[in-house]
Parts: structure tokens; sequence; C-alpha cells
């Protein structure tokens, strides 16, 4: 959204461009913390999906890209 408001003739820190990233990023903020405020186990919420997000990252693909990168042949006779 934001590359749709910028103009690239002006300056990255231009009153033209720098007015709509903050309006933008100040609405962003003002929701996240309205939803916030409105679910009173938001942080519970957001520890359970970091959890489930967790887990295959550090336990899962680690072994799948081991397996991946550097398994001998099916064919072999050590596997």
């Amino acid at each position: 959204m934001e590359k749709n408001l910028v103009d690239v003739t002006h300056g990255q820190f231009s009153k033209r461009n720098l007015v709509p990233r903050v309006a933008l990023r100040t609405a962003y903020v003002a929701a996240c913390a309205f939803v916030a405020a409105m679910l009173p186990f938001f942080g519970d919420i957001v520890g359970v999906v970091g959890a489930v997000g967790f887990i295959p990252l550090d336990f899962v693909l680690p072994v799948v890209m081991y397996n991946i990168a550097l398994a001998p042949p099916r064919r072999s006779l050590v596997y």
C-alpha cells in the first residue's frame, strides 16, 4: 500500500513520502492495540501461534533438509 502512495521524484524523507507512511503505520499499530485490548487472552493466543510455528522450524525441518541434502540414494545398501 505504501508503494501506491510514494512519489519517487521527491526524497525518501520528504513530507510527500513521510506523511502517508507515518499515518499508515500509526493506524496499523492502533488497530493491533485495539485487537489486543478486545481480546483478554491475546498474549496466550500469540504464544500458541508462536509455539505451533516453532516446532516445525526447530525440530522437523532440519531433519527433512538434512535428509534431502545428504541422504544416500534409496537403492544403496546403507540408508
